[in-house]
């Protein structure tokens, strides 16, 4: 089972990071924030499942999880963001 502390704790982690986020489109691009929040989402909800319910990932999930990552870095490289 889930502990509702554990819960709890993500869930403002999460809700202050999307506060953030909102300071971080003033300079950033939507589209660099966007995946990045979701690329880290991604890689939270599938760690606290593999952690907190002991679920056990494939190679094809694993490999999709870095196929992600690999896509916000490109986002990153070529979004034009960075001078």
């Amino acid at each position: 089972d889930t502990q509702p502390d554990q819960l709890s704790i993500f869930n403002e982690r999460h809700f202050i990071g999307g506060c953030r986020n909102t300071h971080a489109m003033k300079v950033i691009p939507f589209s660099v924030v966007y995946a990045k929040w979701s690329c880290v989402g991604v890689f939270l909800i599938a760690t606290m499942s593999h952690v907190l319910c002991g679920d056990i990932f494939k190679w094809p999930a694993v490999l999709g999880l870095f196929l992600i990552v690999g896509g916000v870095v490109l986002v990153n490289t070529y979004s034009g963001s960075h001078t």
